[in-house]
């Protein structure tokens, strides 16, 4: 499926863009497109749901930044929300206050009305075979150049999880062992953070904070290997984070059950990233966010 919406904004500093959206995305490489992979959540979120949205790179501007920033004080946001990968969670632990807030309730106006929340034909999406997409086969071979030091490619104990013709094989980014490597105190701290970013964004009474963590690839599929890697865990690291009042999307727990009910590609094949299934669950997870 192929989403055509012309309502997402990719931008790169807040006080250049003078406009109002209704939702603002902070977010990495899973809130970035990709090639020609015209399904980005925001774009889904936006044809299901009819609320534009603006998304920043977090490379480039922090949260703390765009919170401080004129156009948010100008323009605030009714959702606004901080995307990252998993594996981050130790960083974001490390930025954590001396002491842990707690979370606040501060009276925040209505969330903006979402208009439709049925499915719709969204057109057909084929992965490119050979040079059909140029920018798609680049992408490819630099993730295959690139990983040759940076990811492992494993044997599953199903076949039925991807669309590509070694379907029993997972390729996987080595950096998501890191986050094991660090204890359960260590990696609730990322709550307290997330916490504080919460309370200072909803101070204005205007705008919702909402956390979406993109789960690591093998925190999906990793309980399928035919041979766990040393130093892998099937742990809940995202639930370590989780605190009373603090607004998280539980991605995890609706991506391991469409994996363990046999949807295909949730997450690509031969990329570390989500495919449609992945970015369409995140965008229906947000207006189940907004409508409950």
């Amino acid at each position: 499926p192929v989403s055509t919406n012309k309502t997402v904004k990719y931008a790169s500093y807040p006080n250049q863009n003078t406009a109002y959206y209704p939702i603002v995305v902070v977010g990495d490489s899973f809130s970035h497109p990709i090639g020609r992979r015209d399904f980005g959540w925001q774009q889904l979120l936006a044809d299901y749901s009819g609320l534009d949205s603006v998304t920043y790179d977090r490379k480039y501007v922090r949260v703390e930044d765009f919170i401080a920033s004129k156009h948010y004080k100008k323009n605030p946001p009714s959702l606004l929300i901080f995307q990252f990968v998993e594996r981050k969670l130790h960083y974001m632990a490390s930025l954590a206050p001396i002491i842990c807030p707690a979370v606040q309730s501060p009276v925040i106006t209505p969330s903006p009305v979402v208009t439709t929340i049925k499915d719709i034909d969204l057109g057909i999406y084929n992965r490119p075979k050979g040079l059909a997409s140029l920018s798609e086969t680049i992408h490819f071979l630099f993730k295959r150049v690139r990983f040759k030091t940076k990811s492992r490619i494993d044997a599953l104990n199903r076949e039925d999880l991807f669309s590509s013709k070694l379907s029993s094989q997972l390729l996987w980014y080595y950096k998501d062992l890191e986050k094991f490597k660090f204890k359960d105190a260590d990696i609730e701290k990322a709550g307290c953070y997330l916490s504080h970013l919460q309370n200072i964004a909803q101070s204005n009474g205007k705008t919702r904070f909402l956390t979406m963590i993109a789960p690591d690839k093998t925190t999906i599929y990793g309980r399928y290997f035919k041979k766990a890697p040393l130093g892998f865990e099937v742990r809940d690291m995202i639930g370590l984070v989780t605190k009373p009042g603090l607004n998280i999307l539980r991605l995890d727990h609706k991506l391991s059950l469409a994996a363990e009910n046999g949807i295909k590609d949730i997450y690509l094949p031969n990329d570390t990233h989500w495919g449609f299934v992945g970015h369409d669950l995140a965008a229906k997870s947000v207006i189940d966010f907004l409508t409950h």
